[in-house]
This record gives structure tokens, C-alpha cells and sequence, in this order.
């Protein structure tokens, strides 16, 4: 369960300093002039347009392989044998409690988790 708490506070701590650099790249767009907004509503489409621009999906895959590496070899490091059942179990539950069933986002964290448990496994069988 703490595999999946660190999950979630990777996540939380990374697409925290996402959106601020969403919002900071923004602002610095409109105070170059780069963007022109005549009134509110043309504003908020400019920012609605700017935050949800594919230019940020690296980023977001990015957070959640960072997330699950790290929590999935918090939980795997240390058990002997049960490397495979222990990734997919921290797969599955991060997909159902961190991304809550967002298909993309499930399936980058769960092949990133059972990545790292047959690595971890593999190590374990060399040595």
C-alpha cells in the first residue's frame, strides 16, 4: 500500500510543477504579446487551447513512468520470489486508485510496473 501512496504523491508532486509551468509559460506568452486576447472569452479559449495542446503529453507520460519506476521498485526490491505477482498487483492497483481507469495513463504505469518486477526478478535470479 505504500507503493501506491508514493505513486500517487510522485504523481501529485510532478503534475503540480506541470500546471505551474503550464500557467508560468502562458502568462509569459501573453505578457510577450505572443498570444493576443481581445476580451475574457477569448482569453479563457487561449488558455483552455494553450493547457490542453498535445505540447504537454510527453510531460504527463514522463510523471507516471517516473512514479511507477520508483514506487514499483520501492515494493519489488526486497521480495524474494514474488517479484512478478507483487508489479502486477502495484499495476493494478495504481491503475484503479492513481489513474483511476484513465486507459492511457493505466497503461503506461502498468507496463512501466511489470517492467521493473521482471528486472527486479531477473537481478534477483542472477545473483
Amino acid at each position: 500500500m505504500l507503493s501506491v501512496v508514493l505513486a500517487y504523491c510522485i504523481v501529485l508532486l510532478l503534475g503540480s510543477l506541470l500546471v505551474s509551468c503550464k500557467v508560468y509559460s502562458f502568462i509569459h506568452g501573453v505578457n510577450a504579446e505572443k498570444l493576443i486576447v481581445v476580451n475574457h472569452n477569448n482569453f479563457q479559449d487561449a488558455a483552455n487551447r494553450y493547457a490542453n495542446s498535445n505540447y504537454w503529453v510527453p510531460f504527463h507520460v514522463v510523471a507516471i513512468i517516473i512514479a511507477q519506476l520508483s514506487s514499483c521498485l520501492f515494493l519489488v526490491k526486497h521480495t524474494k520470489g514474488l517479484e512478478l505477482t507483487n508489479g502486477i498487483a502495484h499495476a493494478l492497483f495504481t491503475s484503479i486508485f492513481v489513474y483511476q481507469l484513465n486507459f492511457v495513463s493505466a497503461l503506461i504505469g502498468s507496463i512501466s510496473s511489470i517492467i521493473v518486477a521482471f528486472k527486479v526478478k531477473e537481478n534477483q535470479n542472477i545473483k
